[in-house]
């Protein structure tokens, strides 16, 4: 199947009219509100005034790299040990931090303890914030659209919690734009996306259905290297701990009752809220996740325009996995440009632009409703996936009578 060369993918040739009335006024006053509130929380916090834990995600990078700099890397993932280093730093806090990361993460995360950690939080935030408007940049038409984005909740999430979503958004959108014209760039993006191998469980399907050979040989070849990387520095015993004590936590964690799965945008999580078991629901989600593949073939036989698959492939990455946060909705805000920035050059279709502001607050509006323990999130997630696919269907038919 072809795909669309790098610029007229990310729609650089054409540029959009400026933005006006409230389109103009609401993502200025997101931003605002947002930039505002975090500096005033970051005065009161050095003020002692006001006790913000921020970065409060980021304790678990943290600690777990203390460990591997004792040459123990397997104890990250022990909640004995790793709970008073978490102590250490948050005195107050009664819950642990939970650390399920691959060892090959730590390759990216090592150096973390060299700073104290809040220098360390503000300089991951900040180069992680950076790599990810560099990968976005392409997808940004002018300055409207860089406010829409900056103004997005799910950015100011993952700058608060010090989170990782801006890594693992941008080395997908880098696989997005390279995997036409640079297949070995595209493979190593998709090799360093497998320190979350959930968020990149669709991207086989894309490169076989794109006939991306090269690709495919880089990502398996350079996976490899980043595992057995990780074993000589870290040691074998740290993916042996991964393997034996990290997932089978992370599963009891999922399903434990101080999970707030109301957080998880996902049909499993829905059906679990729903009072379902966790087998039929863990079944009808994998039901959910094949006919939204289903649609992600169907779109590319249609020979719809790559960008427009694209766009759907990122709104559906969490919900085809079981396990997401609020912070990963940063795939989803990708999905959204690509389809605002269209919609921008070409004209909104009925409705397109309630379901696009929808998806834009909706890690504000979960985030608010998460102590009612009721379905929200996926149902908000299914209402993007709707508005992008509708959009796509769209665009393929256009494409195919022109």
């Amino acid at each position: 199947m072809h795909l669309e060369s790098e610029p007229h993918a990310n729609g650089i040739e054409r540029k959009p009219d400026p933005l006006t009335g409230r389109l103009k006024t609401y993502p200025r006053l997101f931003l605002a509100a947002f930039s505002g509130g975090t500096f005033a929380a970051v005065f009161l916090f050095m003020s002692d005034i006001w006790d913000v834990e921020f970065f409060r995600d980021f304790v678990a990078f943290y600690s777990a790299a203390q460990t591997a700099a004792q040459g123990r890397l397997d104890l990250a993932f022990d909640p004995v040990h790793l709970l008073p280093l978490q102590q250490e730093i948050f005195r107050d806090a009664d819950g642990l931090m939970h650390y399920f990361y691959p060892p090959s993460y730590m390759l990216f995360v090592a150096w973390l303890p060299v700073f104290p950690f809040y220098l360390s939080a503000f300089i991951f935030t900040t180069l992680l914030f950076g790599f990810f408007l560099w990968s976005v940049r392409p997808f940004l038409s002018d300055r409207d659209d860089w406010i829409v984005m900056l103004g997005a909740p799910v950015v100011w999430l993952n700058a608060w919690h010090g989170q990782n979503a801006f890594l693992t958004a941008g080395l997908a959108l880098l696989a997005f734009r390279w995997l036409n014209t640079r297949q070995v760039w595209a493979g190593l993006a998709l090799a360093l996306l497998t320190i979350k191998p959930h968020l990149g469980v669709l991207w086989p399907v894309v490169l076989v259905m794109y006939r991306r050979w090269s690709a495919i040989g880089v990502a398996l070849s350079a996976s490899v290297l980043l595992i057995a990387l990780s074993s000589a520095i870290f040691g074998i015993r740290s993916w042996q701990a991964f393997f034996s004590s990290a997932l089978p936590a992370a599963r009891d964690y999922s399903q434990a009752a101080d999970l707030p799965i109301s957080l998880v945008a996902s049909p499993y999580a829905g059906m679990i809220l729903l009072g379902l078991q966790e087998s039929l629901a863990m079944k009808l989600h994998i039901l959910c996740a094949l006919i939204l593949l289903g649609v992600l073939v169907h779109l590319a036989i249609l020979r719809t325009p790559y960008r427009f698959v694209m766009a759907y492939l990122f709104s559906i990455t969490l919900f085809v996995t079981p396990h997401n946060f609020t912070y990963d909705w940063l795939f989803v805000l990708v999905a959204l440009l690509l389809v605002w920035r269209e919609a921008r050059l070409s004209g909104f279709l009925p409705y397109e632009l309630a379901g696009l502001f929808l998806g834009y607050i909706s890690p504000f509006i979960i985030n608010s409703m998460r102590h009612l323990d009721l379905p929200v999130a996926p149902i908000l997630l299914f209402t993007v996936v709707l508005t992008v696919a509708r959009r796509a269907y769209f665009e393929a038919r256009a494409d195919a009578t022109d």
